[in-house]
């Protein structure tokens, strides 16, 4: 289990933020929620990492792969938009498109590439190709929608006005 704090300091003019350094991989999947394939060991691995060259970091619970990516495309969208970094608001939809994007991007790579889908084979199939069977359709549908990312940021940081924010992006469809 890892462990993630941030907390305001100094009457919201400092934040403070804490981890531990157990890194898990595997784990439960949705047959078995005890977590039994799950390895877990100690690094020396920070899991607070900044968000390029901005006053925002995000801790990491959960795959860091998956976390690296989201905070990596974050970054990306930041490159292009450089005032998200300005309010919370932008960042929570900066952190938002980062995590869907990739997490459309692990949807596509586990459940619909072993099919030999895509996104519009799916949903918005041309009328040249003949329609999915329905149970099919259904079943793919339901296990990109269970698809779980195992993987939590916390973000925090200060706007340009130099007011803290914390917040939390976390798997959309996690129960």
């Amino acid at each position: 289990m890892t462990v993630c704090l941030a907390t305001f300091a100094e009457k919201s003019k400092a934040i403070v933020l804490v981890s531990d350094k157990a890194v898990t991989y595997g784990g439960a999947t949705d047959e078995d929620s005890s977590g039994s394939g799950a390895m877990q060991y100690d690094t020396g691995v920070k899991k607070v990492k900044r968000v390029g060259e901005t006053l925002w970091y995000a801790l990491l619970a959960g795959d860091p792969t998956f976390a690296l990516n989201v905070i990596n495309a974050a970054e990306q969208i930041i490159a292009h938009t450089p005032d998200l970094p300005n309010s919370a608001m932008g960042m929570m939809s900066c952190f938002k498109a980062a995590y869907k994007k990739r997490r459309e991007e692990l949807v596509s790579d586990r459940v619909l590439a072993p099919r030999l889908l895509t996104k519009d084979l799916l949903v918005a199939r041309t009328s040249d190709l003949l329609p999915l069977d329905q149970e099919f359709f259904f079943g793919v549908s339901a296990e990109a929608k269970n698809l779980k990312t195992n993987t939590s940021l916390l973000v925090c940081g200060f706007d340009s006005n130099s007011k803290a924010h914390i917040f939390s992006i976390v798997n959309p469809w996690s129960g």
